[in-house]
């Protein structure tokens, strides 16, 4: 792969991906003066089933640093799962991050690092589409991301999500139009 590709409207509710495809939205969460940030990886299936989710801190001065680094910590995330083959879509809700990596805006020089690194990345994934999300399409990863950040999600939150997590989750099966309701 030379380059991700890009969609910019994807409406206003998640989508499930393609069978056979598996749809991975990131996040981060930062408060401006600090110097660490959280970052989400929510990975579903056609069925808008979670097939996996993690939470990390970084150490980053900006937010855009944390947008970055929850794309970073995705891609070396898939490729330690042996997932270069597999159908991914990566959805974001940065803006500038996604146009960034399509080459359709030079890269802001606080995370142009980052956004070289990310593109590395990239060239090791045979079927890999990067994406921008709107925010309300994106709502259970900024929800991860920022009940990591405020401590308030629990280690085995993938497992046994939280009420709030799991509420998200059935919201956007039943918007999708999921022909399962894998939650209940």
């Amino acid at each position: 792969m030379n380059k991700p590709k890009q969609s910019v409207d994807l409406g206003h509710f998640w989508q499930p991906p393609a069978p056979g495809t598996l749809r991975i939205n990131i996040d981060g969460a930062y408060t401006s003066g600090h110097t660490e940030g959280s970052i989400a990886f929510i990975c579903r299936d056609k069925s808008g089933c979670l097939q996996e989710g993690l939470t990390r801190s970084v150490q980053v001065a900006l937010a855009l640093q944390t947008e970055a680094q929850a794309l970073i910590f995705a891609l070396r995330h898939l490729l330690q799962q042996g997932k270069m083959s597999t159908s991914l879509e990566i959805d974001s809700d940065c803006l500038l991050l996604v146009e960034s990596l399509n080459n359709q805006q030079e890269p802001p020089w606080e995370i142009r690092p980052l956004v070289y690194e990310a593109v590395d990345l990239c060239r090791q994934f045979l079927n890999l589409n990067i994406r921008f999300c709107k925010r309300e399409t994106n709502c259970v990863a900024d929800w991860a991301a920022k009940a990591h950040s405020n401590g308030t999600l629990s280690p085995s939150w993938a497992v046994s999500p939280p009420p709030p997590f799991l509420s998200l989750l059935i919201s956007d099966t039943v918007a999708a139009a999921c022909i399962s309701f894998p939650y209940l």
